[in-house]
């Protein structure tokens, strides 16, 4: 354990701040910062990172053992703040559903409430043996202690520099940038990109492509920039939690994307990108059947957000069968909103593997469909095999790849990941709510490209949707600044 501390210790420096000289530390800084680094690694099953919330006030907290004492001491109570950093993590959680404690997972809760037992014990044991060791020296000096005369980090200018260094490099250029806020912007600019998808699957779509070719060449393209992490998430150790999550997922994915084509078959971009907009409600409603705590103003929003897409559909015209189908479309994805947010913060190191997952899936089941749909249609002589597999060339000829290359590498994988990025910080309602813009993005690219138009009560109707999405950030940022939390009472599971 020492030498992992110390390891971590000095990775965390830089050789040319502060107090460190060519990758070396003073002892007395060292003892001080290995200590704290050794909290946050701490695990008592595997010694690996502590994956939490809570771990990063290990890094900058100057709070060393209460007393003084041995290594045994530091190491002991190091232990147990980690491990109180993951049950704080796990009642977190817990505080924002209508769960309790005692109907949560039995099995974690009991390890950890077990775990923080022998931590709280083994502390009680080196503190009575530390006390011990310091009254039988000479003036119950501190000779051999570790901690009782230790500076924290804090109070250490070169440290102090080398862990911000260390953070900012982790963070990037926006690592000063509070975490809802970046949840914001991302979510809006997947609105954006997913806006733009609309009409360009409608351009797919009237090229006559078949609707699994479609879904196979999409995430073909998808997963390309993502084979690398696909060999990553194979060698993860959370490789069967993961599977289980990503076949999930990438199923309602597949499901969903299915659907979409079919539905924009029958309307117009415009009226697509309007209708997905029922997702705004979908996801509350979900969220609240799954027990979570669904913010009050997520209501009145969702209701101001569809009356507007309502306004702003019929502006165009008589509704379809195609914008019953959108909708249908739309409720699946907000499941699949509401799913991705239970599993953001449990893969929240492993964001592209994951995701890449995911499209793994849905490229394998789009590629069995579409084989699938040709051995039917063989088999009931709708189609000639050598005819078909000779046409092949020309079929490949009249593809649409730009825009499915589009599709594929901006509004699908790129959305996905920044998605999963910002369903860690901002809950799924609430990204539901942001997604009430994607309809006014599909129609302004719809209007720009496509020749779609709606009338002045659409004009209505676009105030209403940008009043319902800006409106509800906004209420979330207040309740942000009061509470102090990073979510404004978002749901986070």
């Amino acid at each position: 354990a020492a030498a992992a501390a110390a390891a971590a210790t000095l990775s965390v420096m830089s050789g040319d701040e502060g107090d460190v000289d060519d990758g070396r530390i003073e002892e007395d800084e060292f003892v001080s910062v290995s200590l704290q680094v050794l909290s946050a690694c701490w695990t008592s099953d595997r010694k690996l990172w502590v994956e939490t919330r809570q771990a990063g006030k290990f890094l900058s907290s100057s709070r060393m053992n209460l007393s003084g004492g041995t290594t045994e001491l530091a190491v002991a109570e190091a232990r147990m703040r980690a491990v109180s950093a993951r049950l704080a993590d796990a009642a977190e959680r817990l505080a924002m559903t209508r769960n309790t404690w005692s109907n949560g997972p039995p099995r974690m809760h009991d390890e950890l409430l077990s775990e923080m037992e022998d931590a709280v014990s083994a502390v009680a044991e080196a503190r009575s043996r530390a006390a011990v060791l310091q009254s039988s020296q000479p003036g119950g000096g501190d000779q051999g202690l570790v901690g009782s005369g230790a500076n924290g980090v804090s109070e250490l200018p070169g440290l102090a520099a080398g862990v911000d260094s260390n953070q900012r490099k982790r963070g990037g250029m926006f690592a000063s940038v509070p975490p809802l806020v970046k949840g914001f912007v991302l979510m809006n600019l997947a609105s954006v990109l997913f806006g733009s998808n609309q009409v360009v699957i409608k351009q797919v779509v009237d090229s006559g492509l078949d609707n699994f070719s479609q879904l196979f060449l999409r995430f073909g393209f998808a997963i390309i920039p993502l084979l690398p992490f696909v060999s990553k998430a194979l060698r993860s150790k959370q490789l069967p939690e993961m599977t289980a999550a990503a076949l999930e997922l990438g199923t309602i994915l597949s499901i969903g994307y299915l659907v979409q084509i079919i539905g924009l078959d029958g309307t117009t971009s415009a009226r697509g990108a309007l209708t997905s907009t029922f997702t705004v409600l979908t996801v509350p409603i979900f969220a609240g059947m799954a027990g979570q705590l669904v913010p009050w103003y997520t209501w009145p929003a969702s209701l101001l957000g569809l009356a507007g897409v309502g306004l702003l559909t019929n502006s165009g015209g008589e509704p379809v069968l195609g914008d019953v189908v959108c909708i249908l479309s739309a409720i699946i994805f907000g499941y699949h909103t509401l799913q991705s947010s239970k599993y953001a913060p449990r893969f929240e190191d492993q964001e592209l593997p994951f995701i890449a997952l995911q499209i793994g899936v849905v490229v394998l089941e789009a590629g069995v469909f579409k084989i699938g749909e040709v051995l039917f249609e063989g088999y009931t002589g709708e189609i000639d095999f050598a005819t078909y597999f000779s046409s092949i060339p020309d079929q490949m000829a009249s593809v649409p790849w730009l825009p499915l290359a589009y599709m594929g590498f901006f509004t699908t994988s790129f959305t996905l990941y920044i998605e999963f990025l910002a369903l860690q910080n901002v809950s799924a309602s609430l990204a539901a709510l942001i997604y009430t813009a994607e309809p006014l993005w599909g129609a302004v690219f719809a209007w720009n490209f496509m020749g779609d138009r709606w009338g002045p009560v659409g004009w209505v109707g676009t105030v209403m949707i940008i009043g319902a999405s800006v409106g509800s950030q906004l209420l979330s940022f207040r309740e942000d600044g009061e509470s102090g939390d990073g979510d404004g009472g978002a749901i986070k599971v």
